[in-house]
C-alpha cells in the first residue's frame, strides 16, 4: 500500500463533497475529525474514527499528514442496536444535558406531544413542557435524579398525569454528564395494569370453569352410564327397572346437553379473547331467531311452569352474525329460565330505531342488587347466585354476551329489582346503507 491514495479504503459511502470538505480543512493547515465508512482489501465494510492532521516544516509548510484511526464497526453495531430500541421503546425517553437542554428524545417523546420534527425540539429546555407552576419542583427533583415523581401536565390542550423516572450518567472523571429520563403516562399505565388485571382473571376464569362446572356434568354421565352398563336388564324388565333406566337417562342427558353448552361457550369465549371469532353479520328476521333460541328451553320453563313468550313483531329486521346473536340469546333465556320462580313469566320483545335495534329479555325472577349490576359482566368479579331450581352456573354466560354485542358495535346492560325481576337489554346498531 505504499506510494497508493488512501483512497482505495473509500466504500463508496461518501460523497465527494464530503472528501472536498477533508480536504480543504487538512490542507488549510486544520486537523479534521470524523467518521469514515471504509471497505477492507477483501470486500468487507467498516467503520473508522479517523483524527487526521497536517505535518509541517521550519518553513510553516505542510509536509504531509498523519492519521490516527481507530476501528469502530461494533460501537457503530452496539449505536445501531440501542437506536432501534429507543426509538421503538413504547416509553417516552428523553437526553438532557446538565442545563437541562434536550440532547435527544425518541419517536415516542415526539408522537405523545405531536412533534413532527425532532430538530425543532434538540436544544429546547426539558423544563419548558412543563406548565409554570411545576418548573421549580421539577427542576430541584431532576438535579437529584428522583424516581417516579409525579407532575400534572397539558398535552394538546388536554390534562394529564405522568410518572418520571430520572438517572444521571457520569463521564470517565466520575462526574455527571447528562441525564436521561423516562416518562410514562399513569392513565396508561393503570389501563395496562388493568389489562394485566383482566388477563390473570380470564386464565382464572377459565381453569375454574374447566375445574368446577364441567366436572360435574361429566361425573354424572360417567357415573350413570356406568349404572347403565353394569345393570344385567332381563328379557321383560319390570316397570321400576324401566322408570329408573328412563331416569338415568333423563339425567345423562341434561348432563350432556349442560357440558355440551358449556364446552361451547367456552369455545367461542376463547376466540373472542384471541382475535379469532369470524364476524359475517347480514340481516335476519328477529322474531325467527328467538324461537330458534327458545326451543332449546321448552322443558326446562315447562318443569318450573314458567310461562316464555316471544312478544318480537314479526317481520322485524336485525343486523347481527347469527350464530353470535344466537348464542347471546340463548344465555340471556337460560339465565332467565334460571332464576325465574315456578310459575313466573319471561317476555322477549324488540323495539326498532333508526340507528340501532333493542333487544329485551324480562323475567320475574329473583332479581339483582343493583350493586352488582355491573360485576356480571366482568371478568375480575365473583358474582355468582344459585338458580330457583338450585341450578348452578359458570359465571361466564353474561361475559361472553358483552363480548358478542360489543363486537357487533353494540351495548348490553342489566335493569332489576330484588324479587320482582330483571330485564337484560342488548342493543344492536344497524347497518349503514
Amino acid at each position: 500500500v505504499l506510494g497508493k491514495n488512501p483512497r482505495i479504503l473509500q466504500a463508496g459511502m461518501h460523497s465527494p463533497k464530503f472528501y472536498s470538505n477533508l480536504w480543504n480543512q487538512i490542507s488549510s493547515g486544520k486537523v479534521w475529525d470524523g467518521e469514515f465508512y471504509n471497505k477492507r482489501k477483501n470486500g468487507s465494510f467498516y467503520w473508522e474514527h479517523a483524527r487526521i492532521a497536517p505535518v509541517k516544516n521550519d518553513a510553516g509548510e505542510i509536509n504531509n499528514y498523519v492519521a490516527i484511526k481507530f476501528d469502530i464497526t461494533q460501537q457503530k453495531e452496539y449505536e445501531k442496536q440501542f437506536k432501534t430500541i429507543f426509538d421503538l421503546s413504547p416509553l417516552v425517553i428523553i437526553f438532557y444535558d446538565l442545563n437541562f437542554q434536550l440532547i435527544d428524545c425518541n419517536q415516542q417523546f415526539l408522537s405523545y406531544f405531536s412533534i413532527q420534527d425532532k430538530a425543532n425540539v434538540i436544544g429546547m429546555k426539558v423544563l419548558d413542557f412543563l406548565p409554570i407552576e411545576e418548573r421549580e419542583r421539577a427542576q430541584q427533583n431532576l438535579v437529584k435524579a428522583l424516581t417516579g415523581v409525579n407532575y400534572c401536565i397539558y398535552v394538546r390542550g388536554e390534562k394529564r398525569h405522568i410518572e418520571v423516572s430520572t438517572n444521571l450518567v457520569y463521564n470517565e472523571k466520575k462526574e455527571p454528564a447528562y441525564a436521561i429520563a423516562i416518562i410514562r403516562d399513569v392513565i396508561q399505565l393503570k389501563q395496562t395494569e388493568q389489562k394485566l388485571k383482566e388477563l390473570i382473571a380470564t386464565k382464572d376464569k377459565f381453569f375454574s370453569v374447566i375445574a368446577n362446572h364441567l366436572k360435574n356434568p361429566f361425573s354424572a354421565i360417567v357415573g350413570f352410564s356406568n349404572i347403565l352398563s353394569e345393570d344385567n336388564l332381563n328379557d321383560s324388565p319390570d316397570e321400576d327397572k324401566i322408570k329408573q333406566t328412563r331416569h338415568i337417562a333423563v339425567v345423562i342427558n341434561e348432563a350432556a346437553k349442560r357440558a355440551a353448552g358449556l364446552i361451547e361457550n367456552l369455545l367461542t369465549w376463547s376466540l373472542t379473547q384471541t382475535g379469532n371469532l369470524e364476524f359475517h353479520p347480514q340481516k335476519l328476521i328477529l322474531r325467527q331467531l328467538v324461537n330458534d333460541a327458545l326451543s332449546d328451553f321448552k322443558k326446562q320453563a315447562l318443569n318450573k311452569a314458567i310461562d316464555i313468550s316471544n312478544e318480537v313483531p314479526e317481520l322485524m329486521e336485525a343486523y347481527a352474525e347469527i350464530p353470535m346473536l344466537k348464542t347471546i340469546m340463548r344465555i340471556l333465556i337460560n339465565n332467565a329460565v334460571k332464576y325465574t320462580i315456578i310459575g313466573g313469566k319471561i317476555r322477549i320483545n324488540a323495539t326498532d330505531y333508526q340507528e340501532y335495534t333493542k333487544i329485551v329479555v324480562s323475567d320475574t325472577g329473583i332479581g339483582i342488587p343493583p350493586d352488582v349490576w355491573e360485576k356480571l359482566f366482568r371478568i375480575d368479579s365473583k358474582y355468582h347466585t344459585m338458580g330457583t331450581a338450585e341450578e348452578q352456573g359458570a359465571g361466564l354466560g353474561l361475559i361472553l354476551c358483552k363480548d358478542l354485542v360489543e363486537k357487533h358495535g353494540g351495548e348490553i346492560y342489566v335493569k332489576s329489582e330484588v324479587g320482582k325481576g330483571s330485564d337484560f337489554v342488548l342493543t344492536l346498531p344497524k347497518v349503514k346503507e
